[in-house]
């Protein structure tokens, strides 16, 4: 095994930090630093989330990596068995396209061995299915082929269920901003403020017309410990009784609504819904492999 066991348990930190980020550059830099410095990179893009992820990398030469963009990307002859690869399974450079196949062509004699003659190693394709292509791969030198090329397939394959787990989070995530968002616009434009409290009245969201009545001073404020309440005494007391109630499960005989005033405001009806006692994060959309 190439890396210690704290290296390791930091590479798997990193990668289910990166959803959490947006960010795979610590990952790339972990693992080239634990390979002693192959070349890593990482991009791929996912349509339903609409999200594109720019190649992140470690080790390439900057004027190299854009003259691939420019030229090469459409020449990488590695490409065509990337694509045939199994998913989630790590795969050698040589079973792309055999070595002595990749020196003959003009990817391999102007853009590989310019950069330390670097025609060895291997990736893993963490996604293929039309609307998600991600891929992980590192490039070693062909003279450090015998000596590191099997460790780091084997690396690969040992963090393949970590990746794509890792990458399921940030697709469960993208589609919880989607919501968010449109959740807030959805109550921005209704009319009402809108607080959500835990079972002790602590805030735990308001949106802009539940900022703007807390500044208006007329019927709520912000008590101790981030607490919910009213100017209203008997309101104050309605909003305690069915905190109370709801911790006691007895929410059934319950009305939803009840007044609430101060001596500047006429009285106004106020809702207090009791939600789900769970919540389901998005840690339980992502499957486990």
């Amino acid at each position: 095994m190439k890396g210690s066991e704290d290296e390791h348990h930091r590479l798997i930190e990193l990668i289910y930090e990166a959803p959490l980020n947006d960010d795979w550059q610590p990952v790339v830099e972990q693992l080239s630093e634990m390979m002693d410095r192959v070349h890593v990179h990482i991009f791929g893009h996912d349509t339903r989330t609409q999200t594109l992820m720019a190649l992140q990398c470690n080790m390439y030469d900057p004027d190299q990596l854009s003259l691939y963009d420019r030229y090469y990307h459409e020449r990488n002859a590695w490409l065509p068995g990337v694509a045939r690869s199994k998913v989630g399974v790590a795969t050698s450079s040589d079973n792309y396209i055999p070595t002595d196949e990749l020196k003959k062509t003009e990817f391999y004699n102007d853009w590989i061995r310019p950069q330390e003659d670097i025609g060895a190693g291997g990736g893993i394709v963490l996604f293929n299915d039309g609307d998600r292509f991600v891929i992980l791969g590192g490039n070693i030198r062909l003279r450090e082929q015998e000596a590191k090329q099997q460790q780091w397939i084997d690396l690969l394959d040992r963090i393949s269920g970590h990746l794509r787990r890792a990458f399921r989070l940030r697709g469960a995530l993208a589609t919880a901003e989607t919501t968010m968002q449109a959740y807030r616009q959805s109550l921005d434009g209704a009319g009402y403020a809108v607080f959500l409290i835990d079972g002790d009245g602590q805030l735990v969201h308001r949106h802009a017309a539940a900022d703007a009545m807390i500044a208006s001073g007329s019927l709520l404020w912000i008590g101790p410990s981030n607490t919910l309440r009213a100017f209203d005494a008997t309101a104050n007391e309605t909003i305690q009784t069915r905190l109370r109630a709801v911790k006691a499960g007895l929410v059934a005989s319950l009305s939803e609504t009840f007044p609430v005033c101060s001596k500047d405001t006429p009285a106004v009806g106020m809702s207090a819904s009791p939600g789900a006692s769970s919540v389901k994060s998005v840690f339980d959309a992502v499957t486990a492999e």
